[in-house]
């Protein structure tokens, strides 16, 4: 509260995450599937998958395609340039 107040005349614009989430475009897409996963993207993307523990497992770019990345059970998260999801294969 003291900070805001030191800040005075200074002006911030705030938006909140409802907003941010609804002017993303989704163009890029992860699905587990039985064995791995299922990366689809409309545009070329760039998909890192990480394993829990945040080791890099595997780097893969699609454009306008889908593609099955053969993982071992786990837990991963798989990040793009646009967001970050964790996935469950099992």
């Amino acid at each position: 509260m003291a900070l805001c107040m030191a800040c005075g005349s200074a002006s911030v614009s705030y938006i909140s995450a409802t907003e941010r989430i609804d002017n993303l475009t989704e163009t890029a897409t992860v699905t587990p599937v039985r064995g791995g996963i299922e990366v689809n993207s409309t545009e070329q993307t760039r998909f890192e998958i990480y394993s829990i523990t945040g080791q890099q497992i595997k780097s893969v770019t699609v454009n306008g395609e889908s593609q099955t990345i053969e993982l071992p059970n786990g837990c991963y998260i798989v990040r793009t340039p646009g967001w970050s999801k964790k996935v469950i294969v099992k």
